[in-house]
Order: structure tokens, then sequence, then C-alpha cells
């Protein structure tokens, strides 16, 4: 049995597992139509979890979107609440996160990052004749986002996504009226438009999560992001300035400029990629 001198040093000693992952959400844990988590996907998070790996979530979602639709299944995969002391998730791109402390959440959110009464007033005017397409998101604390409603009916989300165009348009006439309109910029995703600052990116999740192992004294050999859209590439990006051995897996739609780190483009989109990247992984890491 080893003496608390020995406890005390093992506590302490670097841990560096071989891989880590970080998962954008939308688009990349469920589907951007309807919505829906795929619990594929959530199972090997708690595998990772239970085998002692870290995980981390980035997002432009709420943490009580996320509390609500994959914390629940989550921790049907683990072996007990403790487990997620390995999970670090960082919400409304980068200004809130939540890591957990003896399997309970932690919050932290940026006070200096607050989008003013009047703005959220005006945007909701701007969308009310279209509430039957799109709707504005309350749970966000720190940015604006109007979301499409999805479903399965591919027309009436075609016609969703062209109402969320012309809401964006709309936005950018709106910001010119606010003193700080430099501050501010309008970010078009697959199935919302974010009104935010632009101190707001997931460069910053990306330095939370690097801070978050430093304070675990963990420092994985290399880190595979996935996600489907640019600001994710910025994320992935961030971790190669840091000097970390980093592969970015693309599942998205849209066209993605040349990187210099290492990217694996899915053939499948979306969730359906992002299973194809973690079966890869579990074939072959060597490639990775």
């Amino acid at each position: 049995m080893p003496n608390n001198f020995e406890s005390k040093f093992e506590s302490k000693k670097e841990k560096k597992p071989k891989l880590m992952f970080v998962f954008d959400i939308d688009g990349v844990i469920t589907n951007p139509d309807t919505k829906e988590p795929n619990k594929k996907i959530i199972e090997r998070i708690g595998a990772d979890l239970n085998q002692e790996l870290p995980v981390a979530l980035i997002t432009g979602r709420s943490i009580n979107w996320i509390e609500n639709n994959i914390m629940p299944i989550l921790k049907t995969t683990i072996e007990n609440n403790q487990k997620l002391d390995l999970l670090f998730t960082s919400g409304e791109k980068g200004s809130v996160s939540v890591e957990y402390v003896n399997g309970e959440p932690v919050k932290k959110i940026d006070e200096n990052i607050m989008m003013p009464v009047q703005l959220m007033s005006e945007v909701k005017k701007i969308i009310q004749p279209y509430t039957d397409f799109i709707f504005y998101d309350e749970t966000k604390e720190t940015m604006i986002s109007i979301e499409i409603k999805g479903g399965e009916d591919d027309k009436k989300i075609e016609k969703q996504k062209e109402v969320l165009f012309l809401i964006g348009i709309q936005l950018k006439k709106i910001i010119e009226n606010f003193d700080f309109k430099d501050l501010l910029k309008i970010d078009l995703t697959e199935i919302a438009v974010d009104l935010q600052f632009k101190s707001q990116s997931k460069k910053i999740s990306t330095r939370h999560i690097l801070d978050w192992l430093k304070g675990k004294n963990i420092n994985p050999f290399s880190y595979i992001v996935i996600g489907d859209s640019p600001s994710d590439a910025e994320a992935a990006e961030e971790f190669f300035t840091q000097g970390c051995d980093i592969t970015f897996g693309y599942v998205g739609k849209k066209n993605i400029q040349k990187q210099p780190f290492k990217t694996k483009i899915a053939s499948e989109y979306f969730d359906q990629g992002t299973l194809e990247i973690l079966d890869e992984v579990l074939k072959d890491k060597n490639n990775f």
C-alpha cells in the first residue's frame, strides 16, 4: 500500500493520454436539421470518459441547452458522475463554460460580454413576422441567436434557411445604429444566425480547454477537433498555434481552406461524418 507521500506524488504526476477529442455540437454530435443528438456519438464520448480520457465540447450553444439535450444521454453512458470531471464544455463561443468537480457542474461566465436589452428587443421585433420558420433562443446569456425550427421536411427547412439568411441581412442594418457596432459581428451557421461580440470565438474556447487541462496536470499527446464549419477550424488552428499535435476532422458541406495542420475530410456529412472519423480512429490511431 502506498504511503501518503507516494499518493500525493501520484496525484501531481503529469497524465499524458494518447488522444483527446474535442467536439463541436450542432452538425457534429447532432443532425443539423432535426437537431437530434446522435446517441452513438455520445456513447463514444462516455466510453472515453470511462477510460479516464479527457473530452471537450466547444459550441455556440448555450450551457442550458447542453444540460437539457446532451447531458441526460451522456450520464447514462458513464460509470458514475465523477467521470464527468474529465469533461470540459465551452458554450456561446467561449464566453460561458462548465467544468465538473466531483461530478457537479461549475459554471463560469464572462460578465464583460453582455448584449444590451435594447438590442435584444429590436431583434425580437424583427423576427416576429417569421416565427413560423425561426425562433429567438432565450437560453443564450451573452449573445443573440436566431435559429431555424428544423424538422424532417426538406422543403420546409429550405424555406426556414431562406428566412434565416434574410434575417441576417436585417441584423447587419440594426447594429449600425449602436455605438459599439465595431465590437459586434454576424455569424451565419448551418442552422442559426448569431449576433455576437468579435471577441467571442472558438479560439477562446481552445485556450480555456488548454488552461483547464493544465490545471488538471493533463497533457495529451495529440488532439482531434471535429467540426462542420470554418469557425471550428479556428479552434483547431489555436491548438496548432499553441504547439499541439492536432488533426481537424471536417464533416461539413461547405468548402474549407487548406490548413497548415493535419485535416481529415469525412466522406459523410455531419453526425454521420463524425461516426466515420471515430471509426477510423478506432481502426488505426496511427493515422491521426
